[in-house]
């Protein structure tokens, strides 16, 4: 009698061409999704700077008023602060890296334009480009 233990070749060839189409529709999706996250990821990074950008304006505001003049309502002077800045007065804490590039950001390198509108006597935020939330 025979001795019938294991998979015949068919079955083990069956099964991986089984496993590879599988592989072949799921591996757009799951590097689509990581792709994603690491957008989103890059997002947030920019989006907590802005943050703390704003709580820095808001527990300075009264020295920077002082230092920032409004020759007439019409001005919009401005100003930057650095990644730097923000971190050594603990608005935000690093190590700041790309999501997407993985690569270490200078902390002095990165600058938060910080205008004042005299009119409303309001600040506005823009986060310079050096922070890319696309693939590059």
């Amino acid at each position: 009698m025979k001795d019938n233990r294991g998979f015949t070749l068919i079955e083990v060839i069956l099964a991986v061409l089984i496993l590879a189409i599988l592989m072949i529709i799921a591996f757009p999706n799951v590097t689509s999704i990581i792709n994603k996250g690491k957008i989103d990821s890059c997002e947030n990074l920019r989006e907590s700077i802005l943050s703390a950008s704003k709580m820095y304006i808001k527990d300075n505001r009264y020295n920077l008023e002082e230092d920032v003049k409004c020759e007439n309502e019409s001005d919009k002077p401005s100003f930057n602060i650095t990644l730097k800045t923000l971190e050594e007065g603990n608005y935000i804490k690093g190590p700041f890296k790309n999501p997407i590039t993985n690569e270490e950001y200078d902390p002095s390198d990165i600058k938060v334009k910080i205008t004042l509108n005299c009119t409303t006597k309001e600040f506005s935020y823009s986060l310079d480009d050096d922070i890319y939330c696309n693939n590059q």
